[in-house]
């Protein structure tokens, strides 16, 4: 099984490919404004209860 962070740091790795190729580079010092990580949070949060209550749901018998 993949640890959580080595999960992270792959998909960190391939943000920032994919922003190279596409000419839209973070400065690495930019740092994230707070209401914009809550945001993502939140979202990430909603998302992991949907995967949960649908992956619950599909071992059901119809």
């Amino acid at each position: 099984m993949v640890s959580p962070e080595a999960v992270k740091r792959a998909r960190e790795k391939s943000t920032t490919a994919s922003a190279k190729l596409e000419g839209r580079e973070v400065p690495a010092e930019y740092v994230r404004p707070a209401a914009v990580q809550r945001f993502i949070d939140d979202h990430a949060a909603k998302s992991r209860r949907c995967r949960k209550n649908y992956s619950r749901d599909a071992d059901r018998p119809a």
